[in-house]
């Protein structure tokens, strides 16, 4: 039986901590049965626990969460829905299409969901900016004006003074804006999603699983009760080697937050600029911001391997500094602009920027690791393994199953040996780009 946990995080993101409490969780207590169970209730869980209950309405469907409704890994993200196939380097035309087709059709479904339970989580489609900020920059910007070029895609170059123009600075060189992505609150979108399941979708939050055992019937052991099933969906990402699978597939990566308190209409007025924007890095070392709606700043940097979400106060201290020095870098009329909260999101990542998709034991199916661009296709592969553990056989997961299979991972302690170096010689090489 395999023995951990499937995943809690430290304090909540700020996007978690703006919004009202929710009210208390369904618990699962005692001796539970369900014919399918999905661990993990972020975008990939929510997903299939939907298509499950939709394709086979007589069915029951326990969907488990370790923590509360975007209190873990999807709502810690910076609230990009990107529909653009990014880190698909290898992969030849035919890949990049795929990849496309299924980040748009994850986009779609979530917009669909969005207006079908009128869920109220900012979403915009205002495209995001995806910056740079010296000599390598511009290069990785040539280079991904040509991919989305051949793919057909549709971009806008931005100069230094049309960006001051968005953004209130003139920080950053040169800048691409993709018009078709999407920007959102997502722990609201999750809450949305959650409140929105079918009838035959009983959540369970708060409810860890410390082990899954047998094969058929599984059951999955947790701190209050156990839950027996005849199928299970692993969507709980970067953590799903804590449960015994992935183990060589599936690694983390810690990204590091921080919002801000609102803009005074002082601050707003030196800013100036557009109200509402998000920006990228054309570099995956540099930072991310957002311009909320609520007119607040949000600043995601730094890297690290492995972890958990739960950051020591002087490692969270540090990141907060370097986000505030980051902030102030950029808008120097902010330099005295007050941080309310930061956090740490863990994204599950792969060797080779292949996901996981599939069959991984008799009973289990499993989708992860998107390699920190999963809003969308989280959203399509969620729906797309629920169909395929119901005997699907279609384009779409022929599409998915194309683009899986990740190279295995070394063995630890190499696999962390060999992270810090990649994440070190990476960080050299952009350098400037921060």
């Amino acid at each position: 039986m395999a023995r951990a946990d499937s995943g809690r995080q430290g304090a909540p993101s700020g996007w978690y901590a703006t919004l009202p409490p929710p009210p208390p969780p369904r618990r699962l207590e005692g001796e539970v049965r369900a014919d399918w169970a999905v661990i993990g209730a972020g975008f990939t869980g929510l997903a299939a626990a939907r298509r499950l209950a939709e394709l086979a309405p007589n069915t029951q469907v326990a969907l488990i969460e370790a923590g509360r409704i975007g209190h873990s890994t999807s709502g810690r993200n910076s609230g990009f829905v990107i529909d653009l196939p990014h880190y698909a380097e290898g992969a030849d035309a035919e890949a990049r299409q795929r990849l496309w087709r299924l980040v748009r059709a994850g986009k779609d479904r979530l917009q669909a969901l969005v207006k079908e339970h009128a869920i109220n989580c900012q979403w915009r489609d205002i495209g995001q900016i995806k910056v740079a900020v010296g000599d390598i920059g511009r290069g990785l910007i040539d280079g991904f004006c040509a991919e989305m070029a051949e793919l057909g895609a549709r971009f806008e170059r931005l100069d230094r003074d049309a960006l001051e123009a968005i953004l209130g600075s003139r920080y950053y060189a040169a800048a691409l804006r993709m018009p078709s992505v999407a920007l959102m609150q997502p722990v609201a979108l999750l809450r949305g999603l959650a409140a929105s399941l079918p009838e035959n979708v009983t959540l369970y939050e708060d409810t860890v699983v410390r082990g899954v055992r047998g094969a058929g019937p599984l059951v999955l052991d947790c701190d209050g009760g156990a839950l027996t099933v005849g199928g299970l969906i692993l969507a709980s990402n970067a953590f799903t080697p804590r449960l015994g699978f992935l183990g060589r597939q599936v690694f983390p990566l810690g990204l590091h937050a921080s919002l801000s308190r609102p803009l005074t209409e002082a601050e707003s007025d030196a800013l100036g600029g557009e109200r509402d924007w998000g920006v990228v890095p054309v570099s995956g070392f540099g930072a991310t911001l957002r311009r909320t709606p609520d007119n607040r700043i949000l600043f995601r940097a730094l890297v690290r391997h492995g972890g958990d979400g739960r950051l020591a106060g002087a490692e969270m201290d540090r990141a907060r500094a370097v986000h505030r020095a980051g902030i102030a870098a950029r808008f120097p009329m902010l330099r005295d602009l007050a941080i309310e909260h930061s956090w740490t999101g863990v994204i599950g990542m792969t060797r080779d920027n292949r996901a996981v998709f599939g069959r991984v034991a008799p009973g289990v199916f499993a989708a992860a690791g998107y390699n920190g661009v999963g809003i969308p296709r989280a959203t399509a592969s969620g729906a797309l393994i629920a169909e395929y553990a119901l005997g699907g056989e279609t384009d779409p997961i022929r599409d998915v199953l194309s683009l899986a299979d990740p190279t295995r991972l070394p063995p630890r302690p190499f696999l962390d040996l060999g992270a810090r170096v990649a994440l070190a010689w990476r960080r050299w090489q952009q350098r400037g780009e921060r």
